[in-house]
């Protein structure tokens, strides 16, 4: 039997891979799957000898709090590549923890392919040079990326994104609200979503919060009809955790997504599950204020939302840590609760960026890519 050995660090990773593991097993029945992961790899038949629960954390202050305990999981994670001797290494993003794991793999003689491509190209760019020492390829999901890589003389395949396949284009709201039995006025219901982290949420949970009742208070006033919240949950999490009294739904965060006219949701994947459902959504989110200091320094892109970075364009708004009030959110929300016109142009923008992201059948493209390396190792 053939190993391999992937490590993926928090929930999007953890489905990318378990993706991947499927497409693997599609083309080789005769392949083992270790690593770090969490419950859908799992599922898929992955021995994960550290779940990812244990790492997933945000920001620099976040992470000094656990270093302790980030530095036994590398320790953990190192000592398994050289036990198992695995015949392929497939970092899924998460740089930080899997960065350090790259020295030690190409010591033992372990060809590694990085999927889900670290995001060099928006902040320390300079770090391409440990991709070019250490992996054989990069196997890249946005068409950006591959310009990146090229220009650094990294090898990469650009494979499109996995999740074209599995996220198709929502219906219009009230055509999702009625699939998912709930009934509200129409263009006026909102999801909120203030991420899937314990550290994140208790930054932009109380914002959220804040946000429906402005928006509610302005609405009274005004003699409109009221707003319908919609709690959107990731994975694991519980309404309790989320602390959004107001929220008359609560569903998974992509159901949220489809039962909403639009969202209020925190920076991060779910923007890509956006993009994807083509639902327009306003994007925040707040870090600690030092880790805050030292992205504003070191990010080079323009944008925060993948919609954007995709589009090349601010498609959605974005309203990050100074910006991102109760006040400023509530009146981007009212906005577009007053101008269906404001919303169907975001629409507009999101479906002609999701076309930028390749046709169907990126998991497979990348198991080819990832089985080619393995494959060609003396």
């Amino acid at each position: 039997m053939k190993r391999v050995f992937l490590a993926a660090g928090e929930a999007s990773g953890d489905l990318h891979a378990a993706i991947l593991v499927r497409a693997l097993r599609a083309r080789r029945y005769d392949l083992e799957f270790w690593g770090v992961g969490g419950e859908r790899m799992e599922a898929e038949g992955v021995r994960l000898i550290l779940r990812s629960e244990e790492l997933a954390v945000v920001g620099l202050a976040e992470v000094l709090e656990r270093l302790p305990r980030i530095l036994e999981a590398l320790t953990r994670v190192a000592d398994a590549l050289g036990d198992l001797r695995p015949d392929l290494f497939v970092p899924v993003d998460f740089p930080d923890f899997n960065f350090r794991l790259l020295p030690r793999a190409f010591r033992l003689g372990i060809p590694t392919v990085y999927y889900i491509s670290p995001q060099l190209w928006a902040w320390r760019p300079e770090r391409v040079r440990v991709l070019r020492r250490f992996v054989r390829r990069v196997v890249a999901i946005f068409p950006f990326e591959a310009e990146f890589y090229c220009a650094h003389r990294v090898p990469v395949t650009w494979v499109g994104h996995p999740l074209v396949d599995l996220l198709l284009p929502a219906a219009c709201p009230e055509v999702e609200r009625a699939r998912l039995g709930l009934t509200t006025p129409p263009g006026s219901a909102v999801a909120l979503l203030p991420g899937s982290r314990h550290s994140e949420i208790r930054r932009i949970a109380p914002l959220l919060r804040g946000t429906a009742e402005a928006v509610d208070r302005a609405r009274a006033a005004a003699g409109e009809v009221p707003v319908t919240w919609i709690g959107g949950l990731a994975p694991g999490l519980a309404p309790t955790e989320l602390d959004l009294p107001g929220v008359r739904h609560w569903l998974p965060g992509t159901d949220a997504l489809r039962a909403a006219d639009f969202g209020i949701v925190a920076s991060g994947t779910v923007t890509l599950e956006a993009l994807l459902l083509e639902r327009p959504v306003i994007v925040t989110y707040r870090l600690h204020p030092l880790t805050y200091a030292l992205a504003r320094r070191a990010v080079r892109v323009e944008h925060i939302a993948m919609a954007n970075l995709v589009a090349g364009r601010r498609v959605v708004p974005e309203l990050v840590q100074d910006e991102a009030t109760p006040e400023t959110l509530a009146g981007a929300a009212l906005a577009w609760l007053r101008d269906p016109a404001a919303q169907a142009a975001a629409v507009a923008g999101l479906r002609k960026a999701r076309a930028r992201l390749g046709p169907s059948g990126a998991a497979d493209r990348a198991a080819v890519a990832m089985l080619g390396e393995m494959e060609t190792v003396p």
